[in-house]
């Protein structure tokens, strides 16, 4: 690539990798396709983003920025070469003010490190993707992660309050949620850093629950236990946690990583919170709505280790499935939610008439499903 030397000269030592297996390394993510980049920047501060870009917009060198790289679109492969902007060195939180409810960091924190500092001080961040162990912030921005919380307490674009970003000429630029103009920070998030490179994350940060009850219900069919996602909505009731997993899912999560969930043909996790007796009432009529729709099997998370247990088995689906086969395409609609049951029976069609194994998971509470295809 012309005109490399000059960017290594500005750059600190060991910020550039161009050695090919380096390079592999950077040709994919979660995604199916691959495309190896002609060097890779580890950006550990602002200013070597910045750099970069304006190296790569002087040169019309094509570029894209990486956080983990555990996202399912294909928003870090550079498919034209050129340039990959690693954000994962830049990994400070930078401040946490508890009373206001703001936190500032860095792109490549990781979603989780964030939550447990939070947690020290009575405070957590809405989105939870099931990656968060291992994605960062930036890439939750890029790709406006959301996750199993998202139905009570929205996505990542519902808690950006500001946004620091080097733009595609290589200017930084600052862009606030409520300074009276366009809602410029919002058209960032979800734009998976083409309009802008994000450099700095300030999130809106809640109070941890007084209380969070987990609850793990089977059911004798799909249509059941959807059925039982509506009859809550219905309710009044809004979990923060809704989700449905077909047998084939929970079969395979049990191989994997030994849950605890039951062998039914649908299982829900179910989590509430809030101020101790609310959350034990909506808890209570949860219950009961599970029973009245058949639920066979029934149980709440007694202790923090048996709801930690259950929310192994949640986030390490995706983990799970994939040790069916060496691939896995993920899909990912939306269909209004008293039809997931008429989807769940499409999917399963198809997969017959293709002879393919399906699993399937479901955000239920709010109609979001995800067949995950295996294949060889």
């Amino acid at each position: 690539m012309k005109g490399l030397r000059r960017l290594l000269d500005e750059l600190p030592g060991g910020a550039v990798l161009t050695s090919q297996a380096e390079r592999l390394s950077y040709s994919y993510d979660g995604a199916l396709d691959r495309a190896r980049p002609d060097a890779v920047v580890l950006a550990r501060e602002a200013e070597h983003v910045r750099r970069a870009v304006a190296w790569c917009a002087a040169r019309g060198v094509p570029f894209v920025a990486r956080g983990a790289g555990t996202n399912l679109s294909g928003g870090c492969i550079p498919l034209q070469g050129g340039l990959v902007v690693s954000l994962a060195p830049m990994n400070r939180v930078l401040s946490i003010e508890a009373d206001a409810g703001v936190a500032v960091a860095e792109p490549g924190v990781v979603n989780a490190q964030l939550q447990k500092e939070l947690g020290l001080v009575g405070r957590f961040y809405a989105p939870d993707p099931a990656s968060m162990r291992v994605c960062t912030l930036g890439g939750n921005v890029a790709e406006n992660a959301g996750g199993p919380r998202c139905l009570k307490y929205g996505v990542t674009s519902n808690h950006v309050l500001q946004l620091e970003a080097v733009m595609p000429d290589g200017s930084v630029e600052r862009f606030s949620t409520d300074d009276g103009g366009p809602d410029l920070a919002g058209l960032l998030v979800g734009a998976e850093g083409t309009l802008g490179v994000v450099t700095r994350v300030w999130v809106r940060t809640l109070r941890a629950p007084e209380s969070i009850v987990t609850i793990l219900a089977g059911f004798p069919s799909i249509e059941a236990a959807i059925d039982c996602v509506s009859a809550i909505v219905a309710a009044g009731v809004v979990p923060r946690v809704l989700e449905a997993m077909d047998k084939m899912t929970v079969e395979s999560v049990e191989a994997y990583c030994h849950a605890g969930y039951p062998t039914s043909e649908a299982v829900l996790l179910i989590e509430l919170d809030g101020p101790s007796a609310q959350a034990e009432a909506e808890a209570a009529a949860v219950e009961r709505l599970c029973r009245e729709r058949g639920a066979a099997e029934l149980r709440r998370a007694s202790a923090a280790a048996e709801r930690d247990r259950l929310w192994e088995g949640r986030r390490g689906a995706y983990a799970a499935v994939a040790r069916i086969a060496p691939n896995v395409l993920v899909e990912d609609g939306v269909v209004p939610r008293s039809r997931l049951p008429e989807a769940a029976r499409r999917v399963r069609r198809i997969a017959a008439e293709a002879d393919l194994v399906v699993p399937l998971l479901f955000h239920a509470g709010d109609g979001n499903l995800h067949p995950n295809i295996p294949y060889d």
